[in-house]
């Protein structure tokens, strides 16, 4: 374990440490020429109104009709979620049904729970131009700032499944997001969950199945362990974690190396859990408030450029001496609580922006509280490859469990 995680360190910051714009070798899936794309521009759809707070989660603050795939009518939804302390926010995403003939049966709900993008409003994945299509990683001849759309999209709808894609409140919406928080980022997928049953045309099946990847992957493992208690109303079937982010602090020494590295995680964290938690701001030093302040304001491939430019330490000491910090980190180490739904895991062993050693600490803790977890490695997969190389594996999955939900357990 110990090995992994000090070779992605070493890679870490032997490809991000003061690296000029115009050298290329960026960490997979990081092209520094991107990092001076802005984020989307955030328009009125998104401004919430005055007061929000008596409104139940779940609910529906607005909806318009956007352009979709033939087979299906898609919706940009504005709605409420909630934080781990019962505060009621904003959030956003999308919500697609098929198009299906009288008569024709529902298989249920698909949640999609992204990676990475930024904290800043424009990072909102359903900002983008067309967002409604299968997953677009960013770049390309888009020269998309962040990652968009749903993968496996056409597969969904030909199934007659219904799909929601929560952006996580913050992204879009008028708060902070809280990044690697996982009560709240589980939160904002039941919650789309629960308003996409309020829009008229959906009409999907109570069956449903979670699938996430990196960020998202964190977000689905919460919500399957939070479903029973916060949404009983979710008929959660099944839960796919792509390279999951499930482990957030493992042992001191590689705790502290993480968070002095120069990548854009630390900051993205920071900011995260000083809205969520209250911590103490004296953990950072003035550069570090400066790369807390360019996560708040760009994607995550600006922030890379950022955070590698600014000389000097970020931290004025080891994060793992600061007690309430080390509270906040450990509360969103996934698996310690059980998911009643069975859990399967996609990581590639070649990935060096989730650690395979992160995926194995989680398996040990999921294992160990009673959650049924199924581990299916990729040799020679990076972060960003596991789309191509596990497509069967996944769609068979979810198949499976919602066709007969009782089937992943035999």
């Amino acid at each position: 374990m110990l090995k992994y995680f000090r070779l992605y360190i070493l890679t870490f910051i032997h490809c991000l440490a003061f690296i000029p714009t115009s050298i290329s070798r960026p960490l997979e899936g990081f092209d520094l020429a991107l990092a001076h794309e802005p984020p989307f521009p955030v328009t009125a759809f998104y401004e919430t109104p005055a007061d929000i707070t008596s409104l139940p989660a779940g609910t529906v603050i607005r909806s318009d009709i956007i352009a979709g795939p033939g087979n299906a009518v898609a919706w940009r939804v504005l709605y409420v979620s909630e934080r781990w302390n019962g505060e009621r926010v904003p959030a956003s995403g999308l919500v697609l049904t098929p198009l299906v003939k009288q008569g024709g049966e529902r298989r249920g709900t698909i949640a999609w729970a992204h990676g990475t993008t930024g904290a800043a409003r424009g990072c909102a994945p359903s900002l983008a131009p067309n967002p409604a299509r299968e997953l677009t990683q960013r770049g390309g001849e888009e020269r998309l700032p962040i990652d968009i759309g749903i993968p496996f999209l056409a597969d969904w709808l030909a199934r007659g499944y219904t799909v929601v894609a929560p952006d996580y409140a913050g992204l879009g919406s008028n708060t902070a997001h809280h990044y690697m928080v996982g009560d709240d980022e589980a939160r904002d997928v039941h919650n789309l969950v629960r308003a996409s049953r309020a829009i008229t045309g959906t009409g999907h099946g109570d069956d449903i199945a979670l699938i996430g990847w990196s960020q998202g992957g964190h977000a689905v493992l919460f919500a399957g362990e939070i479903g029973p208690a916060y949404a009983p109303d979710n008929a959660i079937r099944a839960i796919v974690a792509l390279a999951p982010g499930s482990t957030v602090i493992m042992a001191p020494e590689q705790t502290n190396a993480f968070f002095a590295a120069k990548t854009p995680y630390p900051y993205l964290i920071g900011q995260s859990y000083l809205d969520a938690y209250k911590l103490d701001p004296r953990l950072f030093t003035k550069v570090g408030h400066k790369n807390l302040a360019a996560a708040r304001k760009g994607c995550v491939v600006s922030l890379f450029r950022d955070v590698s430019r600014n000389p000097g330490d970020g931290l004025a000491g080891p994060v793992m001496n600061n007690p309430d910090w080390v509270s906040a980190l450990t509360r969103n180490n996934a698996g310690l609580n059980p998911s009643q739904t069975p859990v399967f895991i996609v990581h590639g062993r070649s990935d060096t922006v989730v650690p395979p050693a992160a995926t194995t600490a989680f398996v040990e803790r999921a294992r160990q509280a009673g959650t049924d977890v199924t581990v299916h490695w990729i040799d020679n997969a990076g972060h960003r490859d596991l789309f191509r190389t596990a497509k069967a594996d996944i769609i068979n999955w979810i198949d499976r469990s919602l066709a007969r939900p009782d089937a992943l357990r035999k």
